[in-house]
């Protein structure tokens, strides 16, 4: 697996390469990118050899003065190839990132934070996506349509969507990338109760979420939970609530996410059905 972390002040980025096996000996990696105006001919390099048996590697590229930041204004993506050598075997994987910071600012005059991209406040125009479609209902019925959705999110003025309780395919991931759209991207919600299963099942969703889609530029926000839906447990009396002990699992899941993904936003909306909890 490959995780990029962009390091927009000091112009690089910094990739952690994964193996699902131990490395054998002589393993290395080696990740180019085409930076802006140099074209292929011309590209940043940096190669870490794997230590024996060893899992992790990571990268630091350097990105040039010239350094391209990922905005809403200018979605840029850098190109990248990653390869792994060992054994006089190749793999070779091509990807892209963006370069861009995420964070929160306060606007002088205003009692509340506003989302910060590349250190600048974003005032969020956004609107709840649950990608509802006549073709496929929850199914997306071609790569076009995923791309027009994201073009008519443009063309009314926003520049941030929501995508509710259910994980987006890539493809639609990717076009927010490329065309410069915010997301917000939830993690699915149980209708049940907050059981052993149920937070085996929410964690198990949240880790593959981070993990396959932590390359996206355009996520910026993990939320963790919808309101209580899932969360409350029904008593002898037949009346759902909101238990302490839910609340520290869930204040122990904020904490996981903070870890698993220190470079975006969490959001915890569990503690009222109108009031977001938002911290970086």
């Amino acid at each position: 697996s490959l995780e990029f972390h962009p390091d927009l002040p000091s112009k690089r980025v910094e990739l952690r390469v994964r193996l699902s096996d131990p490395a054998p000996a002589g393993a290395v990696v080696d990740l180019r990118v085409p930076l802006p105006g140099a074209g292929e001919a011309s590209p940043s390099e940096a190669q870490a050899l794997f230590a024996e048996g060893g899992r992790e590697v990571r990268l630091v590229l350097p990105l040039g003065a010239s350094a391209r930041p990922w905005s809403l204004e200018d979605p840029f993506l850098y190109e990248a190839t990653v390869t792994l050598s060992a054994g006089g075997v190749s793999d070779r994987v091509k990807t892209y990132f963006g370069l861009r910071s995420i964070g929160v600012a306060r606007v002088p005059g205003l009692g509340h934070p506003y989302v910060a991209l590349n250190g600048k406040p974003v005032y969020l125009q956004m609107t709840l996506d649950q990608g509802w479609h006549p073709e496929g209902f929850t199914t997306w019925p071609n790569d076009a349509a995923m791309r027009e959705e994201i073009l008519i999110a443009r063309r009314l003025g926003l520049n941030t969507i929501r995508t509710h309780v259910k994980v987006e395919l890539p493809r639609k991931l990717y076009w927010a990338d490329r065309l410069g759209v915010l997301v917000m991207s939830d993690v699915p919600n149980s209708w049940g109760e907050p059981d052993e299963a149920m937070q085996k099942e929410w964690e198990t969703a949240f880790r593959g979420m981070v993990r396959r889609d932590f390359n996206h530029p355009s996520i910026f926000s993990w939320v963790l939970f919808n309101e209580q839906w899932g969360l409350q447990t029904k008593g002898g009396d037949g009346k759902a609530s909101y238990r302490p002990e839910t609340q520290e699992w869930v204040g122990t899941r904020v904490d996981l996410a903070k870890q698993l993904d220190p470079t975006r936003l969490v959001e915890d909306n569990s503690a009222c059905n109108n009031d977001h909890v938002t911290t970086d």
